[in-house]
């Protein structure tokens, strides 16, 4: 099925930056869509105020993505979310462009526009938050392009190809640890090719090629981490990185496999997920012939699905950020299955169209769709974090017990803890309430050395406005009352007052 001629291409991509905008035009005037963004706004923050990444501010995540807000915001604004959307809107349709090239390298321009359209189209079509500004829906344009540079490595034989990929696959393991398993997707990839292609040459010379271009990525790929390493020494927070988010990463994996109901939660979200995008599911099953697998490109789609397949899984999770990795290859297997089977072009345009209004709909009035599916209490955060700051002074420092980034955000003051969530201290273990086995509620995950260094900040910095969202039970944190941490709750009695109650959420004042 032919989408456009190939010498109109330049309207199309018009038409396709204009959609990318129309479909994510919620995220325009809705400043706050999960409550991740404000948790990288936080701590893009503390890095403007010359904080130090995990020793003023921790998470388990590498710092691209609390790079990326900082960029934004040293660019637009402090608190300019608008901009961050409006950026990640750009990026979408990049990646959509890069994946078009992909298939472009093999003279399949036909099948790329369709991959770029999917792509355009069910990167929103999942839950209202799906459009987030979250750490994949960045990652994911540097994954598609070293994958655009691996194809042309193929097809080129170019050293500096292979280099290329790597360096922006290195580039993109700063966002997240999972980009590091196409790795394995360039090794095989890079073997299938040079055994497809290898012509006259001898098996040495093929090997001799396959090991020099896996070398060179490869290199290439630790760069950008060895340089990331060589700053964080440098500014002496090295031992803290190790710890915080090498170590952490591997904590959060393994608390998720004990504490979540894998197979429930595959059923639920994974099975919620498949139904939101079930055109791209079903179209790319049905393009699928045996003569395709002696194809490279699609070769590398396959392969790179299932892998991809991986790093969703890890943890089982599967929280709507997971699965934007999936979507190009995804998108790319659908794209021969919309070329090649023949049907109505309207009954296509539907099944397009449909999804993509639906959720576009969805996400229109953000506020009322929250009042009827609850999920991060981001308006009631809101609330808080503004009250908050019409009593506060200028220096006035802020500490919330519980997880609501949203708070800090909104009410401008300098957290006075590197704890911006306190699940470390709590035990807190994330994911979804339905599926967790409830280990975490005795504290099993609490970490002692969390405390201790808590502790000192408090001494340090003696936090001007303390909130607890336990009450209002914002993320669970019900469970965690400060009544059950006594040398919390004594501390908070002598040092603070009550003076307000928002949204069910205590606010306290240091004492005179």
């Amino acid at each position: 099925m032919n989408l456009i001629r190939d010498n109109d291409e330049k309207y199309y991509w018009f038409f396709l930056f204009i959609l990318t905008l129309l479909l994510r035009s919620a995220s325009f005037y809705t400043p706050v869509l999960d409550v991740d963004e404000t948790q990288f706004a936080g701590f893009a923050h503390v890095l403007m105020d010359g904080g130090l990444p995990y020793v003023d501010s921790l998470d388990t995540k590498p710092l691209g993505i609390y790079l990326f807000y900082w960029f934004v915001f040293a660019l637009f604004g402090r608190t300019n979310m608008v901009a961050v959307h409006v950026v990640t809107a750009c990026i979408s349709f990049a990646t959509a462009y890069f994946l078009y090239l992909v298939f472009a390298q093999w003279e399949r321009k036909r099948e790329g526009r369709w991959a770029a359209l999917l792509f355009v189209v069910f990167s929103t079509t999942f839950v209202p938050k799906y459009i987030a500004t979250s750490i994949n829906s960045v990652m994911v344009f540097f994954l598609v392009l070293s994958v655009y540079f691996m194809a042309r490595s193929a097809r080129s034989g170019v050293l500096l190809d292979s280099a290329l990929s790597g360096l922006i696959l290195g580039l993109a393991l700063l966002f997240k640890y999972t980009a590091g398993i196409q790795c394995v997707l360039f090794f095989c990839f890079s073997g299938i090719w040079m055994l497809l292609s290898r012509v006259d040459r001898s098996r040495a010379q093929v090997l001799k090629t396959f090991i020099v271009h896996n070398a060179i990525f490869a290199l290439a790929f630790v760069l950008p981490f060895v340089l990331h390493g060589v700053v964080l020494w440098h500014i002496g927070v090295w031992p803290d990185f190790v710890n915080w988010s090498l170590a952490g990463s591997g904590a959060y994996i393994a608390q998720g496999g004990s504490t979540i109901a894998f197979w429930q939660s595959l059923l639920i979200r994974f099975g919620g997920y498949v139904l939101a995008t079930m055109f791209v599911w079903i179209y790319s099953v049905r393009g699928f012939q045996k003569s395709l697998l002696r194809h490279p490109l699609y070769l590398l789609l396959m392969c790179w699905f299932v892998l991809t397949l991986v790093p969703v899984c890890l943890g089982g999770r599967f929280y709507p950020h997971y699965f934007i990795p999936l979507l190009p290859s995804l998108c790319g297997l659908a794209a021969y299955g919309v070329n090649r089977v023949k049907v109505s072009k309207t009954v296509v345009v539907l099944l397009i169209v449909l999804p993509a209004t639906l959720f576009w709909t969805l996400r229109l009035d953000y506020r009322t769709f929250l009042k009827h599916f609850p999920d991060d209490a981001i308006y009631e955060q809101q609330s808080v974090g503004e009250r908050i700051k019409v009593m506060s002074q200028p220096g006035d420092t802020l500490f919330v017990w519980g997880f609501a980034t949203g708070i800090y955000f909104s009410s401008g003051l300098k957290p006075a803890s590197r704890f911006l969530w306190t699940d470390l201290l709590t035990g807190r273990t994330p994911g979804p309430y339905y599926a967790r086995r409830n280990q975490d509620q005795e504290g099993t995950y609490a970490n002692e050395g969390a405390w201790r260094v808590f502790w000192q900040d408090v001494e340090k910095s003696h936090p001007t406005f303390f909130v607890d969202t336990s009450p209002a039970n914002i993320h669970d944190y019900r469970r965690f009352p400060i009544s059950r941490y006594p040398a919390l709750q004594a501390f908070i009695q002598k040092n603070y007052e009550k003076v307000d109650n928002v949204e069910g959420v205590g606010v306290y004042r240091a004492r005179e």
